[in-house]
């Protein structure tokens, strides 16, 4: 399963999800909660020379309507994407004038199908 699909299927049920690839645009970001996902994927390199695994920065953006009161679902956030084999996150207030932002940084680990066994060793 890639970061992206482990990130979405972890917070899928706390607002709706969306990569830049896959919004559209048609939907009314103004007025809702949502969130949104970005990665930028480094080697992680073993002694032998392979590249086993690549290791991700995510960070995933929480935005609502700026009077939201966040506090419980940022704590479910945390607990889901670590669940989901990603590092504790790291959360950042984002606001604009526009509206709540949050932004939780994380890090997690996806095989390049080089791995013996296929699994990360978190």
């Amino acid at each position: 399963m890639s970061i992206e699909s482990r990130a979405k299927e972890a917070v899928a049920s706390f607002a709706p999800f969306w990569t830049e690839e896959s919004w559209d645009g048609s939907e009314d970001t103004k007025s809702g909660t949502y969130l949104t996902f970005n990665a930028t994927s480094m080697p992680h390199v073993f002694a032998d020379g392979e590249v086993p695994y690549e290791r991700y920065i995510c960070q995933l953006h929480l935005y609502c309507p700026r009077a939201t009161n966040t506090v419980k679902m940022r704590k479910q956030i945390k607990k889901a994407l670590y669940a989901a084999g990603f590092t504790w996150p790291h959360v950042e207030p984002a606001h604009d004038g526009d509206g709540g932002h949050y932004v939780f940084e994380f890090q997690g680990l996806e095989s390049t199908g080089e791995a013996e066994d296929g699994e990360p060793d978190n």
